[in-house]
């Protein structure tokens, strides 16, 4: 019988592995997605629990072209449907109302955050839990569409501010439904 000599030794060789590559690694992280000039940053998804029926996306969409673009529609394999909404207050109650194509102006970044625009996920097909990706495919009018992961997770991730974009973006905004969607640019949070 042959007894071994250093019982944790493959335990100190997995802990040193872990803090040669920086240590644990947290869940997942949202995959960026690029279409020629638009660019989608910062994307996450609300935690569903079983029996809920919807959960919502955020994110970030920069247009960091010279042209004006669109956004058209949003699919997932993890609900029968998905596009943007916006909340709104009417006489006290808050409501939720999708509003078709997204204006990307040049130059913009449009924020989809909680409590006004964001990726509306409805009649999903199961929970979705904390630590998971789920995938979202975004299609424009004028870029190519962009796929990716988004990470399921019950706050916003941490980061550094969303920069400004050139405020001639904001006048420059096509006619639609809703003239309400917010566009940052410099000097206003």
């Amino acid at each position: 019988m042959t007894r071994n000599r250093f019982p944790a030794a493959p335990l100190i060789l997995v802990a040193a592995l872990m803090l040669m590559a920086g240590g644990p690694k947290p869940g997942p992280k949202p995959t960026p997605g690029v279409a020629g000039p638009v660019r989608i940053e910062g994307a996450w998804v609300r935690p569903a629990a079983q029996g809920m029926p919807a959960s919502a996306a955020y994110l970030t969409l920069r247009n960091e072209g010279r042209k004006p673009d669109f956004l058209i529609s949003v699919t997932t394999s993890v609900a029968a449907m998905a596009g943007v909404h916006v909340s709104v207050s009417h006489k006290g109650v808050m409501s939720m109302e999708p509003i078709g194509a997204l204006p990307l102006p040049p130059g913009a970044a449009i924020t989809l955050k909680p409590g006004g625009l964001h990726v509306m996920l409805d009649g999903l097909r199961r929970p979705l839990k904390s630590g998971e990706a789920v995938p979202l495919t975004f299609r424009f009018k004028s870029s190519a569409p962009v796929s990716i992961m988004v990470p399921v997770q019950a706050l916003a991730p941490p980061g550094p501010p969303t920069p400004a974009a050139p405020k001639a973006a904001a006048q420059k905004l096509p006619p639609h439904p809703h003239a309400h969607v917010p566009v940052t640019h410099p000097g206003t949070r």
